[in-house]
């Protein structure tokens, strides 16, 4: 927001609304205000980088004696980072309760406290666990941190971990499983709670690539054995960020800032290309009726309710709202009547995706243009570039179409680029 005011100042002193001084005088604020929250930020990562070292420093030299102890040492030796952590924590608590810093870094060297102690006392007394016993122990340990500290460092790293433990940890075809679910429920609130106090940061900034990236990875494991349904699942889950990242809270951030719009964009183009090959849907597993699938298994009922999120989204945007929505934002619509429809019609279904991909294309392209956005006018020719050089290894295209398609492609961005470039600098004469 800074920015803008700043960039708006010498049009305000021309209209007159305000005086040399006075412009002056903002720039001076906004300037000293920038260098005090990047000074921040830089103290707060290199505390919390000091902290990992020197933990990581004092288990490599306990490490090297570790035989030579006795139990008794050893335990000791387990809970003491613990220790040390909640007496941070408690003195940063009650004595620098506005510090970031303080409360960032102690949180921090509990986190990993608790880890370390877990698995050091599980190694003295031999206790037999496996690595995801180990990550949901320690999960389910640390997440009050995150509530007590109010530390988005350690809401972070919780959701790291319970990715790790979704990912590695869970059967994708044993049936489904809710455990992440219940964990990344956890978290909500805190994020919730972020977005509303705090939505300039760079850490809620961060939060909004780790939960949907998060989710994305792990969708897979509550679909349990409804296999045949992760696609209208994913792409039903790549319209909901789109359209979450549509959001006019999200939309003001730059577009690095916005996970959501990011994710869901690039996941639904990568998803499109995938099932552009005829071959794919030749391949796709149709054993089970997936009519029957979605309507009696766990992974049904959450591809219904990720399909009716996404359509709730479009009504709200379109509807009540009266937003343009980009042809991204509505392909799951299409996409999953073709894959009911046409599915079993290799063919067929490899066309409709096709279609529907230069569509996205082109949608892209125009809404660039109309905009005067040369990033979004070149990211919809990149998804066309991408679909030819997809083709470029379809067997049934012959190389004559095939080079002619490349030789549009690439006249097309030339076209395209010089026109918008013209058009800016009429814009600005």
């Amino acid at each position: 927001m800074s920015k803008l005011i700043i960039n708006e100042l010498s049009e305000l002193e021309r209209a007159g609304v305000i005086d040399e001084a006075t412009a002056g005088r903002i720039r001076d604020y906004y300037a000293a205000q920038t260098k005090a929250a990047s000074a921040n930020r830089l103290n707060i990562v290199f505390a919390i980088l000091g902290t990992i070292l020197v933990g990581m420093g004092i288990i490599l030299v306990i490490a090297h004696n570790w035989d030579q102890l006795s139990r008794v040492i050893k335990v000791f030796i387990a809970f003491l980072p613990v220790l040390i952590g909640q007496g941070l924590c408690t003195w940063a608590l009650v004595k620098h309760k506005f510090d970031r810093v303080w409360l960032e870094c102690s949180s921090v060297f509990l986190f990993f406290g608790v880890g370390a102690c877990i698995a050091m006392v599980s190694q003295v007394y031999h206790i037999p666990s496996s690595g995801g016993t180990f990550v949901l122990t320690w999960m389910l340990l640390v997440f009050p941190l995150i509530y007590i500290m109010r530390s988005s460092i350690t809401s972070l790293l919780y959701l790291v971990g319970i990715t790790a433990y979704g990912s590695f940890y869970s059967d994708l075809f044993a049936g489904a499983d809710y455990t992440y679910w219940c964990l990344l429920a956890l978290a909500i609130p805190y994020y919730v709670m972020l977005i509303k106090t705090q939505p300039r940061s760079n850490l809620i900034y961060i939060h909004h690539w780790f939960v949907p990236l998060s989710v994305t990875i792990c969708l897979g494991f509550v679909m349990g054995n409804a296999e045949t349904l992760f696609l209208p699942a994913y792409i039903c889950l790549m319209a909901v960020f789109y359209l979450v990242g549509t959001y006019a809270g999200f939309m003001q951030n730059k577009i690095l800032s916005n996970g959501y719009l990011v994710i869901g964009s690039v996941g639904t183009v990568i998803i499109l290309l995938i099932c552009s090959f005829e071959n794919f849907w030749n391949f796709w597993s149709y054993e089970n009726d997936p009519q029957v699938l979605l309507l009696t298994t766990p992974g049904g009922w959450i591809t219904l309710l990720l399909f009716m999120i996404a359509m709730a989204l479009a009504w709200k945007w379109m509807v009540l709202e009266k937003q343009e929505v980009n042809w991204l934002g509505l392909l799951f619509i299409p996409f999953i009547l073709g894959f009911f429809l046409l599915g079993e019609a290799g063919r067929a279904a490899a066309i409709l995706v096709n279609l529907l991909t230069l569509g996205a294309g082109l949608a892209t392209i125009q809404r660039g243009n109309r905009l005067n956005h040369l990033g979004i006018l070149n990211y919809g020719l990149a998804i066309i570039a991408l679909l030819v050089i997809c083709r470029f290894f379809d067997e049934h295209i012959s190389f004559v179409v095939r080079g002619l398609m490349f030789i549009a492609v690439g006249v097309g961005f030339f076209v395209a680029n010089s026109r918008l470039i013209k058009k800016r600098k009429l814009h600005e004469s």
